[in-house]
């Protein structure tokens, strides 16, 4: 009988690499997204004996030990705070994680607690009742956060080739869409980027910032009458926005 979930060797890594990259350490953030994809084959490797799940165990606390240590250095500026603010929110993460891999190596811990939902919640992923959909999701997410990583290494062909990878994987996930159109919106391939803005706007119709984008790439292909569009449904959907701000706010 196995003595762990092999989901667990998934999240792991996963959470590792939103950690590493919170920390502007790509290179090992994405290494850390690769291992989470290559799960089954450490799953493989880990689980032939208790030693080295513990070993991998020892890893992962000694990890969280040193990053604990770095988040407690000063803040000196906004930037400083935004990071660190970031930061602390995938330690977190990585920290529950861990511990969920903690208590199976001790036999503490129920299935429920490994359930997709659970799982899903503790990284924001919209998991649903179809297990098959939910493992494409979490692949698809640990590419797609990948390809930001790769984005923020100036890596753009191999951050392209993952957002393609994440939106195979999960059609109805809009953020790849997004970045694809983004790339070759600076790359000033903007047929391209009219392409993929179109798929995202199908999807998030009321998102302003598309249209502004769309905009701006239909001006530059010579679409003027379509371009004007884009942008005039952008203007009303901040005004429709800023409505809303104002509406919200404590009357004084």
């Amino acid at each position: 009988m196995n003595i762990i979930n092999s989901a667990l060797i998934f999240w792991l890594y996963y959470a590792q690499g939103l950690l590493y990259k919170s920390l502007q350490k790509y290179k090992e953030a994405i290494d850390s997204f690769d291992s989470a994809l290559d799960f089954q084959q450490y799953y493989a490797v880990l689980c032939e004996d208790m030693a080295s799940l513990q070993t991998e165990l020892s890893t992962h606390q000694n990890i969280l030990s040193d990053v604990g240590k770095s988040l407690n250095r000063k803040i000196t500026n906004l930037n400083d705070l935004n990071s660190k603010n970031t930061a602390e929110s995938a330690f977190k993460a990585y920290s529950q994680i861990v511990g969920l891999f903690s208590r199976a190596l001790d036999n503490s811990i129920d299935d429920e607690s490994l359930s997709a939902s659970k799982l899903g919640a503790i990284f924001d992923i919209p998991f649903t009742s179809d297990d098959g959909q939910n493992f494409r999701l979490q692949c698809a997410y640990a590419h797609y956060n990948k390809a930001l990583t790769l984005m923020l290494s100036k890596e753009l062909k191999q951050a392209l080739s993952a957002l393609e990878i994440a939106n195979k994987l999960a059609p109805e996930f809009c953020q790849p869409y997004i970045e694809k159109a983004n790339i070759y919106k600076e790359q000033k391939k903007y047929a391209k980027a009219v392409t993929e803005y179109d798929k995202a706007i199908a999807m998030e119709y009321d998102n302003s910032e598309l249209y502004f984008n769309r905009s701006v790439v239909l001006f530059e292909l010579g679409k003027t009458a379509d371009a004007k569009n884009d942008f005039a449904k952008y203007q009303k959907l901040q005004n429709k926005e800023e409505g809303i701000k104002l509406y919200d706010e404590p009357q004084v």
